[in-house]
């Protein structure tokens, strides 16, 4: 298995690509501050823009990382984030991975 770790992805109708704190108020408007949305998730709502901030930080620092897999899915023709996917597991001796993907209700 190849580790490339998060890198940029197209397909005809979405970008698959890392986030950045430019996302912060698409992330806290369309999901992170909706209890609804992250109700299953394994985080509480963000009170405010500054905790997407603070968590979009702490990926950015991870994207350094050749084995951390975490993509924002924007759609391409509005440029519009709606959701993440994260691999959240890895194990390298069977080499599967176990992502969890989330789309906001809007």
């Amino acid at each position: 298995m190849k580790i490339s770790g998060t890198t940029y992805l197209e397909t005809n109708r979405l970008f698959l690509r890392p986030l950045s704190v430019a996302d912060a108020p698409q992330m806290f408007e369309n999901w992170a501050s909706d209890a609804d949305s992250t109700h299953f998730l394994t985080w509480e709502p963000h009170n405010n823009l500054e905790d997407v901030w603070d968590n979009i930080k702490i990926r950015e620092n991870k994207y350094l990382l050749d084995n951390f897999y975490d993509w924002g899915i924007v759609i391409k023709d509005t440029n519009t984030l709606i959701g993440t996917i994260t691999v959240v597991h890895q194990d390298n001796c069977s080499y599967t991975e176990n992502p969890d993907c989330f789309i906001s209700r809007a």
